[in-house]
């Protein structure tokens, strides 16, 4: 139920309303915010694909131009393919240094890794070796070339359609709008519906 379908069908105004859906919100993300902290993605043998994502700026500089790219969010997600968990937070920049930290906190030692092509992903067996996370396995598709998948040498299927799909779903409920926190709420609120309400 939207909230102009509350607000139309009761007494109480949008403005409460709204306050109440972003109490709700909040309640979510808390929720959400406890499981990631108690528990990792991925496991030795699973499959989880990690991959960034921007809001309100272009990733390859492909699509529409927005009037501000200063102002883009840089997301950090991963799906772990045999278990559907996910986890995706907002962090400071595109950086290697910034982004590693996250995925070692949030996936489980020993898991295979599939990315894109993206530099921040070169050598990742070896960089995560010198943050002290160990990883099976990583391989990638490179997007610029137009690949989207691929089959390694074990004839596994290697693609980040997984986290992508993530990323469509995740940035058709955020808008991108508010503060850091503001983001984070609604990225949390949306893996919630995702793990419990779907």
């Amino acid at each position: 139920m939207t909230l102009t379908d509350i607000t139309r069908n009761s007494s109480i105004s949008s403005a409460t309303v709204a306050e109440w859906y972003k109490f709700f919100r909040e309640i979510c993300a808390l929720k959400i915010s406890d499981d990631l902290r108690k528990t990792k993605i991925g496991a030795p043998s699973l499959v989880v694909q990690i991959d960034e994502t921007f809001l309100r700026k272009r990733k390859y500089n492909a699509g529409k131009k927005t009037k501000d790219e200063k102002e883009s969010r840089t997301i950090i997600g991963g799906v772990c393919i045999e278990t559907g968990e996910a986890f995706s937070f907002v962090v400071n920049g595109g950086k290697r240094e910034t982004i590693l930290p996250v995925m070692q906190k949030h996936v489980h030692q020993n898991s295979i890794i599939h990315s894109d092509g993206a530099t921040i992903y070169k050598d990742l067996v070896e960089i995560g070796k010198q943050y002290g996370w160990e990883i099976a396995h990583h391989d990638t598709v490179i997007h610029s070339k137009r690949q989207w998948r691929k089959f390694d040498t074990e004839y596994n299927k290697v693609t980040t359609n997984g986290v992508e799909n993530l990323w469509r779903w995740l940035k058709s409920k955020c808008s991108g709008r508010g503060t850091k926190m503001d983001l984070q709420i609604q990225i949390h609120s949306y893996l919630y519906e995702r793990k419990y309400l779907s």
